[in-house]
């Protein structure tokens, strides 16, 4: 498909394209080059939201990711004061 840059750098998103991909007036896009090539994205509107997506399949709530990051945390901690407990017998 065939764009054309105005004078000011402005491309039109034609329509078939901003329907398939559900493109709305006032979505934040980011446009990223990598090897050569442009990518077009749209930014989520709550980015905390999208990045806890995977766990939003499987029925978590953002609650429930706090409390598995909690957990995590506080097997860490208990990690490290064991190491530390060792590190001083040595």
């Amino acid at each position: 498909m065939q764009v054309t840059m105005s004078s000011k750098g402005q491309i039109v998103i034609p329509a078939d394209i901003r329907k398939k991909f559900g493109f709305k007036a006032g979505d934040k896009l980011e446009l990223m080059e990598f090897a050569g090539k442009l990518y077009l994205f749209r930014l989520p509107d709550d980015p905390i939201a999208a990045a806890c997506g995977a766990y939003a399949d499987r029925g978590m709530t953002m609650k429930d990711f706090e409390d598995l990051r909690r957990e995590d945390l506080e097997l860490e901690e208990a990690k490290w004061k064991r190491y530390e407990k060792w590190a001083r017998r040595g």
